[in-house]
């Protein structure tokens, strides 16, 4: 969602709250200990998939292994379907098994949101919650 003027002030109050950090992401997930609750991943997977997706997984690991019950995760691809981040193998609970298997996509609010968008550079626009069922 877009900022909107009468919420500029709560982001004004509530900006100690934010940190930054120069890493990758991968880099930042396996030196802290921060437990997620909200992650935007943009469209960087894009760009990792074909040529890096050994890091691509160690991201998606480290996000589920700090994830809490109700993490949600959104991402953006400029593929028309981003068919490369279920099948990633991930390690749950010392078995192998693949992203797709710990995540629950929310379609119908992606598909809404996607046609909002006023970038329109991306084929497509996901929502998804980490299943915590393991804990």
């Amino acid at each position: 969602m877009y900022l909107k003027e009468e919420n500029f002030s709560h982001l004004q109050k509530n900006s100690h709250k934010i940190t930054t950090h120069t890493n990758s992401l991968l880099g930042f997930l396996q030196s802290s200990d921060y437990p997620l609750h909200k992650v935007s991943l943009l469209d960087h997977m894009d760009w990792l998939y074909q040529k890096h997706s050994s890091i691509l997984s160690a991201q998606w690991q480290t996000l589920l292994e700090r994830s809490t019950p109700a993490t949600k995760i959104i991402w953006r691809s400029a593929s028309l379907k981003a068919d490369f981040v279920d099948p990633l193998p991930v390690k749950v609970k010392n078995q192998w098994g693949y992203v797709g298997d710990h995540l629950l996509y929310d379609q119908q609010q992606a598909q809404s949101l996607h046609t909002l968008d006023r970038v329109h550079t991306y084929g497509s626009f996901y929502i998804a919650q980490v299943n915590r069922s393991w804990n």
